[in-house]
């Protein structure tokens, strides 16, 4: 028998999301009230509607069948992923950030650090996968899992300027090992009680979901750290420059060179362009480096409080199913 294909649902989902997408990761440019990005959200909106109108007509060729978020544990498994996936792709975005900036690393060198991540995620990802296996529950493991993380989210809050790199890989071995054990079960959790003739559909929707939060996840805590960013570096500066010697630190030629053009009248930053910090004197560098981190701690503390959230979801929504039960 042949399927037809819904591609008036995709055209409208692409419609709809498309523009939404766009102004996440322009809106700090844009402004988020600006003429452009009001347009884009009534474009949105806009084409959200008419894929759900059609969804509903397609019935059983529909790209994302509406029937299927009337079961409880699909609902679930898509909602955990969104709110897990902008945790997990905001801190993928922002650690790296840390590492090149703060530490001074190469983007390869910065890279290789965070092998802890994949190691831990590997290793935990394999055991989950047995112990599901063999026992058949896997609520336990997507609980530990998402509170894994969230620890991991808490441990990159500490981070200051000379912390040794065990700090942050510790962290990183948390994240890995939080990820490796929600990932799976999350995916187990949708698709748990969805009929097998949508299981296509339901495996699909777990993925677009994690995809869009890790896509409002990576905007959100850009926009975050860079939005902070620049005023903590400011105060951090106001701080240093009552200190005489800071102050002829500052004027040395090669110092002075570095920041032309970063230091606004009145005290501003522009922080366009971080290159600096790999010619400026280390010393000379500190306020900066401070201002990072401090508002890479709010971007982190952001991603803890999201993660809490799905941990409590995970805790008390989910249902502790047994899949030998299904």
């Amino acid at each position: 028998m042949r399927h037809r294909l819904d591609y008036a649902g995709a055209l409208a989902l692409a419609v709809g999301l498309v523009p939404l997408l766009t102004v996440a990761e322009q809106g700090r440019v844009w402004g988020w009230g600006s003429s452009r990005a009001l347009l884009m959200y009534a474009i949105g909106v806009v084409g959200l509607a008419v894929f759900l109108v059609v969804e509903r007509r397609s019935g059983d060729a529909a790209l994302l069948p509406p029937g299927l978020f009337r079961i409880r544990t699909f609902r679930l498994g898509v909602g955990l992923h969104f709110v897990v996936g902008i945790g997990m792709f905001g801190a993928m975005t922002t650690l790296p950030l840390y590492l090149q900036l703060v530490r001074g690393m190469s983007p390869i060198a910065a890279g290789l650090a965070t092998l802890p991540t994949v190691a831990a995620n590997l290793a935990v990802t394999l055991l989950t996968g047995r112990m599901i296996a063999r026992t058949g529950r896997f609520k336990v493991h997507l609980v530990a899992g998402v509170g894994s993380f969230t620890a991991a989210m808490l441990v990159f809050a500490t981070l200051r300027v000379d912390s040794p790199l065990w700090h942050a890989a510790l962290g990183m071995a948390l994240m890995g090992a939080g990820l490796g054990a929600s990932m799976q079960t999350l995916t187990t959790l949708a698709q748990c009680e969805v009929p097998r003739t949508d299981m296509g559909a339901a495996t699909a929707s777990v993925n677009f979901f994690r995809s869009n939060g890790g896509t409002v996840g990576t905007a959100a805590f850009l926009s975050i750290l860079f939005t902070t960013a620049a005023g903590s570096i400011a105060e951090r500066l106001a701080e240093a420059r009552h200190d005489p010697a800071y102050r002829r630190l500052l004027a040395q030629p090669d110092n002075a060179h570095a920041l032309t053009g970063l230091l606004r009248p009145g005290g501003g930053v522009n922080l366009e362009d971080s290159a600096f910090l790999r010619t400026l004197d280390p010393s000379a560098a500190l306020p900066f480096l401070e201002g990072y981190v401090t508002s890479m701690r709010i971007v982190f503390l952001t991603g803890a409080a999201v993660s809490l959230a799905a941990f409590a979801l995970a805790a008390w929504r989910v249902p502790d199913l047994t899949l030998s039960d299904e």
